[in-house]
């Protein structure tokens, strides 16, 4: 049996903390700032969870389907987000782009802010707008798998994307069912622009934090 050198174990360990719970909480982090910033998205948001669940009960997965303004919030969040700012491809043969040869072997960066923030997809990317993956009244979940990629695309997207998924729901529904997130008065809106690193993170913000009756 092969034995992993003391490197090879601090370079794994920092991968599961960087992959399984940074990129979490930095979504969850905007996921908040914007539902702070846009209160009447986050008032339509509660009234589905109680809808849903009851003024007493507690959002589960099994409730995901039946919310589907809670998916558009997340799918939404991701997108503005755009919390993987890079993902690294390899050129599998030569190819021709806009008059540039680009030879096999060639590493490329997928860069999500011009996916994220295509105006001849969104129309409107810079606002807020969950309504966008709506249709007939259910969640598009076909739209936002065609022109979202916050967990990559192909063979090498995040190995992760369903536990993230499904992280994201119960915490940002629990949070929202049970919390009522506000501005400050008198305070300066927070910023909505990433602090752009390895990943793109919320800017520090402030919150007014009231619990729910």
């Amino acid at each position: 049996m092969k034995m992993i050198s003391d490197d090879q174990f601090i370079i794994t360990v920092m991968d599961l903390i960087q992959a399984g719970s940074d990129t979490t909480s930095g979504n969850m982090a905007f996921g908040i700032l914007l539902l702070t910033s846009y209160p009447t998205v986050q008032e339509k948001f509660v009234q589905e969870i109680i809808k849903v669940v009851g003024s007493q009960g507690v959002p589960c997965l099994d409730d995901r389907d039946k919310m589907p303004y809670a998916q558009a919030v997340i799918a939404e969040t991701l997108r503005y987000a755009r919390n993987i700012m890079i993902m690294p491809r390899n050129v599998l043969k030569d190819f021709w782009y806009q008059g540039f040869r680009i030879k096999k072997g060639t590493a490329l960066m997928m860069f999500a802010q011009t996916i994220s923030m295509d105006e001849d997809v969104w129309g409107d990317p810079d606002n807020f707008r969950p309504e966008r993956f709506i249709k007939n009244g259910s969640f598009n979940k076909e739209f936002a798998d065609e022109n979202t990629v916050p967990f990559g695309t192909g063979k090498r997207s995040c190995i992760g994307e369903g536990v993230a998924r499904d992280a994201l729901f119960i915490m940002l529904t629990t949070l929202i069912r049970n919390l009522k997130f506000s501005l400050q008065e008198g305070r300066p809106k927070p910023s909505l622009m990433p602090v752009l690193g390895l990943n793109a993170l919320a800017a520090p913000f402030d919150v007014v934090v009231t619990p729910r009756k």
